[in-house]
């Protein structure tokens, strides 16, 4: 006999389902918005455990507090061989684009290997009430190790960078660059100006 044909579903959460689902999630704003996805499932009559999963989300615009996430383009995530696959997912939102691609491991240990990227115009970022944010922020990092033991390297980039707090003075970063080793930061290039003076 060949292989079963995979069962297939359509799921379409809408808004009233999105709501629901905050009640689970830690406290704060309602969560509201839409998604569409497909899900295809392919479960071996013989061999259950060998089960996959292929997920396309097609449409996603979520909405918690003052901040809004959308897909850029439908996100493509899988579940084989014990781990979940993320093809594709590119978001964005208010101020910030962000990328992701890679795997995480269900068994022990937990193995990650992240690709993330990122972009944000700080200040079209949702800020806590008297601060004020300036600049871009680029994030370019690869996650690898377990959760137990993470490993993160790449690089955290700031251009016309700025943050002022009321009880705080002002302080500013025209260019620099902070460098992920593992498990350690290693700052090659970062002039952090503050109350006239420079760190």
């Amino acid at each position: 006999a060949g292989r079963p044909r995979p069962w297939r579903c359509r799921l379409v959460p809408g808004d009233a389902q999105l709501v629901r689902l905050s009640r689970v999630l830690p406290g704060g704003a309602p969560l509201s918005g839409a998604l569409t996805a497909t899900i295809d499932l392919d479960v071996p009559l013989v061999r259950p455990a060998d089960a996959e999963a292929r997920a396309e989300i097609q449409a996603f615009d979520v909405t918690r507090g003052a901040l809004r996430v959308q897909s850029q383009r439908p996100a493509r995530i899988a579940w084989r061989d014990g781990a979940l696959h993320i093809e594709q997912l590119d978001l964005a939102g208010d101020g910030f684009v962000a990328h992701a691609a890679g795997s995480i491991g269900v068994a022990d240990p937990v193995v990650l290997d992240l690709a993330l990227s990122g972009e944000s115009e700080l200040d079209a970022l949702p800020a806590p009430p008297g601060w004020t944010l300036a600049g871009r922020v680029a994030t370019q990092i690869q996650v690898g190790g377990t959760t137990a033991r993470p490993r993160v390297t790449g690089q955290v980039t700031f251009e016309d960078a700025g943050l002022s707090v009321a009880s705080l003075p002002p302080l500013s970063i025209a260019s620099g660059r902070i460098d992920l080793a593992g498990d350690a930061l290693v700052i090659p290039d970062l002039a952090v100006q503050v109350a006239g003076g420079e760190i």
